[in-house]
């Protein structure tokens, strides 16, 4: 596995990072996607490059109607199966614990925060794993969303600040 860093198109610029050891979350469940955490340790350090910085992790609870973004090359077009070059983000609202049971039923576990389109895209096919950022800190990592990636349903992240998962990557990545 690679990482792709300093770049927002994925043909040129920026640095590729080989993985040394993926390390997924004790708990996670691959059925209903709870605890969808995992920390990738690369080979070489992300210091000195050019536009590759640190993120903060949330630190608190994030109110519903507060507006993030998530970020990702996932599918663009699901019904063309389409892939951008281009990084490309979506600008989502996030959403009560309510109201994310009500749309995904017991899938809505404590470890997972939901947010909504807000009429510019949502999270796709190939998102998964990317950030979910709110009040510029990381909140959460992409998990899932609805069939078509058209809105329908909430979009759902793996929440920073769930015990569980923040628990794991500071215990994992010793931050």
């Amino acid at each position: 596995i690679t990482l792709h860093g300093g770049s927002t198109t994925q043909t040129r610029g920026g640095v590729i990072f080989q993985a040394s050891k993926i390390v997924i979350h004790p708990y996670y469940n691959p059925e209903t996607h709870d605890y969808d955490a995992a920390i990738v340790e690369i080979k070489t350090s992300f210091q000195g490059y050019d536009n590759i910085a640190p993120i903060a992790l949330q630190d608190a609870e994030v109110p519903s109607d507060t507006t993030c973004y998530a970020a990702g090359w996932g599918l663009n077009n699901y019904d063309r199966r389409t892939t951008p070059d281009n990084l490309q983000y979506a600008t989502l609202q996030v959403i009560t614990q309510q109201q994310c049971s009500a749309a995904w039923g017991s899938y809505a576990t404590p470890q997972v925060i939901c947010a909504q389109q807000n009429n510019n895209g949502d999270v796709c096919k190939g998102d998964s794993g990317g950030p979910f950022v709110c009040n510029g800190k990381l909140t959460g990592a992409t998990s899932y969303g609805g069939i078509g990636c058209r809105g329908r349903l909430p979009s759902a992240f793996a929440k920073v600040t769930a015990p569980a998962i923040r628990e794991f990557i500071r215990n994992t990545a010793g931050i």
